[in-house]
């Protein structure tokens, strides 16, 4: 079965469209297995990147490097996971990712223009553990929508961690990234994803039944 993963700007619903595509999934007794590799791993587990970034959250906010190793940290750890579960990606019934390396990649493209696409992508992929999505739901939506629900999470939770992938100059360039990948990626390990783009306009059980209609 295909390794599905969403994907989309800082905001824009996917852990709640992820939710309510979960709860499609028991309401229709479909198995299925979890697989979201930027997630924070259990502090019980003793991670020492994790445990750092609990204590000193505002190292994700001004530290570039300590978030590419956390990143790395987190994918080995949940990849690991599955390993240990026995796991086989080739043939279990149904792997969905909240995120995927995907979000890696895009989240410092601005190094292309330094190193070149083929050296950035081989140096963000080094020293991960981790599958390559066989399909990308990738949720789409005006930048100027994404921030209106920016606002209202910030007014109703009072979040204050991950700001900074949420101001307007990243969101555009972290925008165009994707769309740069969906189009004309020529790095041969993203060639074979498939996108699926979808309208985040919608409520987020709108967009979980739409994925799901891809899934079954």
């Amino acid at each position: 079965m295909p390794y599905f993963a969403l994907e989309g700007l800082k905001g824009i619903g996917k852990s709640t469209t992820m939710i309510e595509l979960k709860n499609i999934l028991h309401q229709q007794k479909i198995e299925y297995i979890s697989y979201d590799l930027t997630k924070a791993s259990p502090l019980n587990q003793s991670l020492k990147l994790e445990l750092i970034s609990n204590n000193h959250p505002d190292l994700r906010e001004i530290d570039d490097d300590f978030c590419e190793q956390l990143y790395i940290e987190r994918a080995n750890y949940h990849y690991e996971e599955l390993q240990k579960a026995k796991v086989n990606f080739a043939h279990d019934p149904l792997i969905i990712g909240d995120r995927s390396i995907i979000t890696s990649i895009v989240t410092r493209w601005k190094r292309v223009e330094q190193i070149g696409e083929d050296q950035y992508i081989d140096q963000i992929l080094r020293g991960r553990l981790f599958e390559m999505p066989d399909v990308i739901f990738y949720l789409d939506l005006a930048i100027d929508q994404i921030k209106e629900r920016q606002k209202h999470r910030l007014d109703t939770t009072g979040r204050t961690y991950g700001l900074r992938e949420e101001k307007i100059d990243r969101l555009i360039d972290i925008e165009k990234t994707y769309h740069d990948l969906m189009k004309d990626c020529q790095y041969s390990s993203l060639k074979s994803i498939r996108w699926i783009c979808i309208d985040a306009s919608q409520t987020p059980t709108q967009i979980a039944q739409t994925i799901f209609k891809h899934l079954v």
